[in-house]
């Protein structure tokens, strides 16, 4: 599989590098109480994509990130100063040039957005392909 996932599902990915059962999942993820089905609902998106694997014991449930969610998850690099979101925040923003997606950090995205679009559909884009800059 060869798709950009969202942000949240990443943060997912980062936080079950080690394995947690669902309270602990949802308590590390959203910091709040959040209802178990929605928890369940989220996983098992991640389940689908084979990124997360399952295990119940003792009727709890744990989860933990597979080698390709592992892969997955280390392919959101910044891409015009390469860190990895292991490190720092990085989220997904649009490209001007391509019409794609790319990881970009904080910093990165400080210097590299740009507004575009007629008003009243402005959108934040990238002023410059990371891919061109390789």
């Amino acid at each position: 599989m060869n798709s950009l996932i969202s942000g949240k599902r990443v943060k997912a990915l980062g936080i079950l590098r080690e394995e947690l059962a669902i309270e602990d999942f949802v308590s590390k993820m959203w910091g709040a109480s959040v209802a178990l089905k929605f928890a369940k609902h989220f996983l098992g998106g991640l389940l689908k994509l084979g990124y997360v694997e399952k295990k119940d014991w003792k009727g709890t449930e744990f989860y933990k990130v597979t080698e390709s969610g592992i892969g997955e998850f280390q392919k959101t690099r910044c891409g015009y100063c390469g860190v990895s979101r292991w490190k720092v925040k990085v989220s997904p923003v649009g490209c001007r040039i391509c019409g794609k997606d790319h990881w970009t950090c904080a910093r990165c995205s400080r210097e590299n957005v740009v507004v575009v679009g007629e008003f009243p559909k402005y959108r934040p884009a990238l002023r410059a392909c990371p891919k061109e800059k390789a």
